[in-house]
């Protein structure tokens, strides 16, 4: 599980460079309302227009050969749950502070909270022969992976916007 969010943020920071300013993304009107005044650090990306971009046909099919997993992981959700995780971001918004804590919010299409958390148990079950528990708190949800003791704690929020 934390190899699809390292992907994916590791994705976001390379791809924020070559997108394209534009109208405000959901990610970003939902950080923006949900994160304190004291970040440092706020920067988005409409992930749908860099898709369109010729650096990124060209250059996501080379990191997708990288070492890390990266391939594997994206083949793994595609195979174990139905979901294109490249095409199922549509915008994301990191926020961080002067100690480099913060939150990744994404806006995601075709992807329920309920459909994610399916997902999380059929990538831990395949790739660890793991299972995955979840308590939620308020707005916040716990997933733990019951095998390696690994937590990750998200909002699901309105417009469908996770906060990682």
């Amino acid at each position: 599980m934390s190899k699809i969010f390292a992907w994916l943020s590791s994705a976001f920071v390379l791809l924020f460079f070559t997108s394209i300013a534009s109208a405000t993304t959901k990610s970003f009107t939902a950080a923006s309302a949900s994160l304190p005044s004291d970040v440092e650090v706020l920067a988005t990306s409409n992930l749908k227009s860099v898709r369109s971009t010729e650096t990124f046909k060209t250059v996501f099919p080379e990191l997708m050969k990288l070492g890390g997993g990266v391939g594997a992981a994206v083949d793994t959700v595609k195979k174990e749950c139905g979901i294109d995780p490249v095409k199922a971001f549509d915008d994301a918004t990191i926020g961080l502070d002067k100690k480099d804590k913060g939150a990744v919010f994404f806006a995601l299409s075709g992807v329920s909270e309920q459909k994610l958390l399916d997902c999380v148990a059929k990538v831990a079950k395949a790739e660890n022969k793991s299972t995955v528990s979840t308590k939620k708190s308020g707005a916040i949800t716990e997933v733990k992976n019951d095998k390696s003791g690994q937590t990750v704690f998200y909002a699901w929020l309105p417009g469908d916007v996770l906060v990682v």
